[in-house]
């Protein structure tokens, strides 16, 4: 006998938020992700990346994204934006969403996540090759 369940969380709903978009990642997983629609916005089925805090310097792939023109939206606003993703970024990994210096604080969710160990260029992977924990200050 099989036994087959389902999964659901339920999805937050912001005030004045629009409708939901469904992203899919390379396993077949989905997510619906729920953003206003303005106009003005790059196409919802695009949607790759979500920008926690507004200012952030990164945000968080919500599928695996292939190298190449993309759009990302802010969390709390639904705004989206277009970005150009200079490799691939797995689910769940960070994109820069601008240049950091060597040794320049990155911020996620309006706090400060990490310090850069090296230069990384808007668009490429934000992780532990090049970037250190604000955790572990004085790590190396």
């Amino acid at each position: 006998m099989q036994v087959r369940t389902q999964l659901t969380a339920p999805l937050l709903t912001l005030p004045g938020a629009g409708p939901t978009v469904p992203v899919v990642n390379s396993r077949g997983l989905t997510t619906e992700v729920n953003v206003p629609d303005p106009a003005s916005s790059p196409p919802a089925g695009d949607l790759a990346f979500l920008v926690h805090h507004e200012g952030d310097d990164v945000a968080v792939a919500v599928r695996d994204t292939d190298p190449g023109g993309t759009t990302g939206a802010y969390l709390a606003s639904g705004e989206r934006f277009a970005i150009e993703a200079r490799e691939a970024i797995p689910l769940g990994h960070k994109i820069a969403l601008r240049d950091l210096a060597e040794d320049e604080n990155v911020t996620e969710y309006g706090v400060l996540i990490g310090l850069t160990r090296r230069p990384i260029q808007a668009g490429t992977l934000v992780h532990t090759h090049n970037l250190r924990s604000a955790r572990w200050r004085s790590s190396v």
